[in-house]
């Protein structure tokens, strides 16, 4: 029997090692495997009779802890023996010896006991105390003084004595702390010892002698560090408000009004409204809108008159809106623009197919003294003119128009009601163009004596423009003596071009006319003017005896190996040729021509002695040819700039000036220029005196960057004669 029972205690022992060992795997002291936590609480700090405790929630699985809690002091224990004679009475927790009454004094029934203040005497005899036998002999007891262990004082209450039948004052009352935080609008303020809640000043209410309430303001507690708002902002009054802009069909109306208190301006925005077209007219923005125009055999009728009729009743109108012609309607669209009105144009507008019977038909005819603006859209004309301009009103082209044209693109006609010199046609962007392969079709055709102004945008005639590099017209061919402006501001590119497949024209033709006269007929201060064609044409040919100007920007035709290259700038009469360089400006005039030369002055019918070309700065540049090619009589003055052959192609041709008739050839250099005349040549020289015509040089430089025996001046023909009397001639010349 006691075998077994030995049996059953092994076994038990072993399963609790087995169960310890279990949780001791299944759970560590990190908590970090899953258990099945049991909570226990466990004291971990041991209150006493004066602190508190604490206890920590501990799981008993795994150690552990969870939160803690307070446990309260246990206070002093009273329990134990009471004071005697000779004995005080002390807590009676263990390692607590707080006295809580002290030693009693020996007494007997004729004694006196001691106050606070009076002495006692025990008297005579056995000491009356429980348990005491002393024998006591009249000793004298010394008084107990106050005892302090009272209530403390209070803002309303003293301290007295705790000893019974005394009431002496240990402290006064203290009165009310008023060091605390002020009262307020909304607190009181209150007196600041602990414990007490005594109202010192009563809640102040706000401060409502501020200032009142105003349109935009609220009425705000006049107290200092308050911001409690007695009353709202009353909001303006505004009883009658007045259009100041009106709505439109594009941009919001704006209604004003003064407030009836204050005389605050107040503003409200009108909404933008739908058109509302009728046959194409919208009355309230004064805008039409060619798509909604009546649409039939005459529509070109019907656009001419709604926009007849919109124009007398606004000063500007909007054209909008797409609209193709039917090949059946016959009819021009003509648009009437008094003086100091004008049509805002962003339509699309295409011709109807060619029909060629009638003679300089126009898709758009332009009347008036007011102005036609173009800024947006695209107009195709397939016929004689796109737009034609028939009096002294101006056209304006900008922004992302387009126009493209047939015969001719923009034609300027003279006016029938007299003809002036004012601008008839700016243009700042956008693009014109002639896609024909005719090279008597022009981009801009200017008949009158108005100014053309080019200032931004692309004018182009064949080629890239329209029909490749097989041809093309002429970009602006001016017919009289109205001025040609050509100009780029900065950020805007400035670029005219032609493929021009005739030998006498180009991109920009001078023609002469029936009264012509050596004024002005072209300046250039800017942008572009590029000949792309090999047919030996030119940037610029000049048939009138009207001035040139070439004052900044670039003149050049394509880089080309072959003697139908273009020229840069070609003179075809007595018209004078001036080439400076502005302080602002670049100056460039650049070909590859090998045959004859970027500038060249062709002999005209009726030649004569005066000055073809005065240069005084910018630089005239040739890749394979002459920089300058002279056949007239009339003489050439550089005073300034640089003329180059600057190519590494030689021909008998390249050199930097040619001169193969009588006219002279003078070169200087004021105090204030720089003159440079350069090549770098086998065979014919910087300067080639083909023809009869003097040389004379009195500053500069002329140079072949070749060096001896190589010749800055060739002179091949014995009349000539070469007279230098200052600056540099390299290698030297002789005669």
């Amino acid at each position: 029997m006691k075998s077994k029972k030995k049996v059953f205690i092994t076994f038990k022992v072993v399963a609790i090692i087995m169960v310890i060992g279990f949780i001791m795997i299944a759970c560590n002291d990190d908590g970090n495997v899953s258990c099945a936590h049991s909570w226990i609480w466990v004291e971990t700090t041991i209150p006493t009779c004066t602190s508190n405790g604490q206890e920590t929630m501990k799981c008993t699985m795994c150690n552990l802890t969870e939160g803690t809690r307070s446990i309260s002091a246990y206070g002093h224990d009273e329990n134990g023996n009471e004071a005697t004679c000779i004995e005080e009475k002390v807590c009676a927790r263990i390692e607590c010896d707080y006295i809580l009454t002290p030693v009693l004094w020996h007494i007997t029934p004729m004694g006196i006991e001691p106050t606070c203040i009076n002495i006692g005497n025990t008297g005579t005899g056995k000491c009356i105390r429980e348990n005491c036998d002393e024998i006591l002999h009249g000793d004298e007891i010394p008084e107990l003084g106050h005892d302090t262990t009272g209530v403390a004082a209070t803002c309303t209450t003293a301290k007295i004595c705790a000893r019974n039948n005394c009431d002496h004052v240990l402290t006064d009352v203290l009165g009310h702390d008023t060091t605390g935080a002020v009262a307020t609008c909304t607190t009181a303020k209150i007196c600041a010892r602990n414990n007490c809640d005594h109202v010192l000043t009563e809640v102040l209410g706000h401060d409502t002698t501020g200032a009142a309430a105003t349109c935009t303001a609220a009425k705000i507690c006049a107290r200092l560090s308050c911001d409690h708002v007695i009353a709202n902002a009353n909001g303006h009054t505004f009883t009658q408000w007045h259009e100041t802009k009106s709505k439109t069909c594009y941009t919001e109306g704006i209604e004003t009004e003064k407030c009836s208190v204050c005389n605050t301006l107040g503003t409200k925005t009108q909404l933008i409204p739908s058109h509302t077209y009728i046959n194409g007219y919208c009355a309230l923005c004064h805008t039409v809108n060619i798509s909604d125009v009546y649409f039939d055999t005459t529509s070109s009728s019907r656009i001419t008159s709604t926009i007849t009729n919109s124009l007398q009743n606004s000063d500007s109108v909007n054209i909008i809106g797409s609209r193709t012609l039917l090949t059946t309607d016959t009819g021009t669209i003509t648009i009437n623009v008094p003086l100091d009105k004008s049509i805002i144009w962003t339509a699309n507008l295409t011709d109807r197919s060619f029909f060629p019977s009638q003679s300089n038909f126009a898709l758009i005819t332009f009347n008036g003294n007011g102005t036609l603006d173009i800024i947006g859209g695209e107009i195709i004309g397939r016929n004689q003119v796109t737009i034609r301009g028939n009096s002294t009103g101006l056209i304006k082209i900008s922004g992302t128009a387009q126009i493209t044209g047939g015969e001719t693109t923009i034609l300027l006609a003279i006016p029938t009601t007299g003809d002036n010199t004012n601008t008839r046609l700016i243009m700042t962007g956008g693009e014109i163009r002639n896609g024909s392969i005719t090279a008597t079709n022009n981009a801009i055709h200017n008949q009158s004596t108005g100014e053309i102004r080019i200032e931004g945008g692309e004018i182009m005639a064949g080629g890239t423009g329209g029909m490749g590099a097989s041809g093309g017209g002429v970009a602006i061919k001016n017919s009289s003596t109205g001025l040609i402006n050509i100009s780029q501001s900065l950020g805007i590119t400035t670029l005219i071009n032609s493929w021009n497949t005739n030998p006498d024209m180009g991109t920009i033709v001078l023609e002469a006319s029936t009264s012509d006269n050596t004024n002005v007929r072209l300046v250039m201060t800017g942008g572009r003017v590029f000949y792309g064609g090999s047919s030996r044409a030119s940037a610029i040919t000049n048939f009138s005896t009207g001035e040139v100007r070439i004052e900044g920007g670039t003149v050049d035709a394509a880089e080309q190996n072959s003697t139908n290259a273009g020229f840069a700038i070609r003179s075809a009469s007595t018209g004078i040729i001036r080439i400076s360089q502005l302080t602002s400006t670049h100056t460039l005039i650049k070909s590859a021509n090998s045959a004859q030369g970027t500038i060249v002055l062709s002999k005209p019918s009726s030649d004569n002695t005066n000055t073809r070309l005065i240069m005084t700065g910018g630089s005239v540049e040739n890749t394979r040819g002459s920089g300058i090619y002279n056949l007239s009589t009339g003489s050439v003055q550089i005073s300034g700039g640089t003329v180059a052959h600057t190519g590494f192609i030689f021909s008998s041709n390249s050199v930097a000036i040619r001169n193969a008739s009588t006219g002279s050839i003078n070169i200087s250099q004021p105090s204030s220029t720089s003159t440079l005349i350069s090549s770098a040549v086998f065979d014919n020289g910087t300067i080639w005196l083909e023809g009869a015509g003097n040389l004379t040089i009195t500053g500069g430089r002329v140079i072949n960057e070749r060096g001896s025996p190589y010749r800055a001046v060739f002179n091949t023909n014995n009349t000539s004669v070469v007279t230098i009397s200052s600056g540099v001639v390299s290698p030297s010349y002789s005669q």
